[in-house]
């Protein structure tokens, strides 16, 4: 894995931990479904736009 590729991953899993922290504040709870696409997200299988298609 290069250096750029962990970079954006920690960066998008931070930007990730802090979306579902707030979520869960104001009392939404991810569906699995959810869960699910923002792995792919963090892991770079799927960009914003087609995160956002589903």
């Amino acid at each position: 894995m290069s250096v750029k590729l962990a970079k954006q991953q920690t960066l998008r899993q931070y930007n990730v931990s802090n979306a579902v922290a707030s979520a869960r504040i104001e009392g939404i709870v991810p569906t699995g479904q959810l869960e699910q696409n923002l792995a792919n997200y963090i892991s770079g299988k799927k960009n914003i736009a087609q995160f956002r298609r589903n």
